[in-house]
């Protein structure tokens, strides 16, 4: 198996700010639909989970090895299993790129605080 790695980093305030100024219209243009929780309902809260979700998104993107400028936001889906661990589907390119590079298993992990959220992805790769 080989292993392709992505990181990404992103500032909370600088999503708060985005939220602030287009609110569900930037979440409807990024985002698939049930991906962002509707339970968190504090300003703060919201813009930490929408920043952990939007770094995995990029990190995914940095593993495919394409960046955020060869996929649409869409095509990558972050999820939870039913142990509320981070999960990624992909779609449409992303999808068709994950099968050009054979990926077999995805892993992601995201962490945030009240001014960073980070994520890192792991997809396996056969060989």
């Amino acid at each position: 198996m080989k292993v392709l790695l992505g990181l990404d980093l992103t500032e909370v305030d600088r999503v708060a700010a985005v939220l602030d100024r287009w609110g569900d219209r930037f979440v409807r243009r990024v985002f698939r639909p049930g991906e962002i929780s509707p339970r968190r309902r504090h300003p703060r809260a919201r813009a930490e989970h929408v920043a952990g979700r939007f770094a995995a998104k990029e990190a995914a993107m940095k593993a495919l090895g394409v960046g955020w400028r060869g996929l649409a936001f869409r095509d990558v889906e972050v999820g939870r299993d039913f142990r509320g661990k981070p999960t990624l589907s992909f779609h449409g390119r992303a999808l068709d790129r994950s099968r050009e590079l054979r990926i077999a298993r995805t892993e992601v992990s995201i962490t945030h605080t009240a001014t960073m959220a980070a994520a890192v992805v792991a997809l396996l790769a056969e060989e």
